[in-house]
């Protein structure tokens, strides 16, 4: 009789134990999941340099800057360019090593492409990474920059 109490004593306080680790826990997982900050980066606002075009940078708006790097992706061939730049193919573009050279970089940075979609691409997920100070380039020619951007509001009839 005795044994058998000191058993189920035992078996209690280990379920008391288990018990409230699994609570501590819990707690734990629902202060996480109501965190409202629990993204890196609001997307709104990331997004919002990009609608508005101040990411964008002219051949002229590059004599303003000091010290740019250029992010030149795959096999783009830049006119008119001086200053430091880092040649790199854009499936390397999230390598540990790549994004610390891009981020520790202090001053601007331009990423240049050939495909005016990848460059928007890269700057938006640069931007989400956390890298600050990063620019497209505008080299004059491409249309796509002429347009502004305005949602469909047709309703669709069925």
């Amino acid at each position: 009789m005795v044994v058998v109490n000191k058993h189920i004593i035992m078996v209690s306080r280990n379920l008391i134990i288990v018990g409230s680790i699994v609570l501590v826990l819990l707690a734990l997982v629902l202060a996480r999941s109501c965190d409202q900050q629990h993204f890196r980066n609001d997307l709104g606002k990331l997004a919002a340099p990009s609608l508005g075009k101040q990411n964008l940078v002219t051949i002229n708006g590059l004599a303003k800057m000091e010290k740019p790097l250029f992010v030149v992706l795959d096999n783009a061939n830049p006119k008119a360019i001086k200053g430091e730049i880092l040649k790199i193919s854009l499936k390397d573009i999230t390598q540990k090593e790549q994004l610390n050279k891009i981020k520790n970089y202090n001053g601007p940075k331009i990423i240049i492409s050939e495909n005016v979609g990848t460059s928007a691409e890269t700057w938006m997920i640069l931007s989400q990474m956390g890298i600050e100070n990063l620019y497209l380039l505008d080299e004059g020619d491409n249309e796509v920059f002429k347009y502004d951007f305005r949602a469909d509001t047709k309703q669709i009839n069925k």
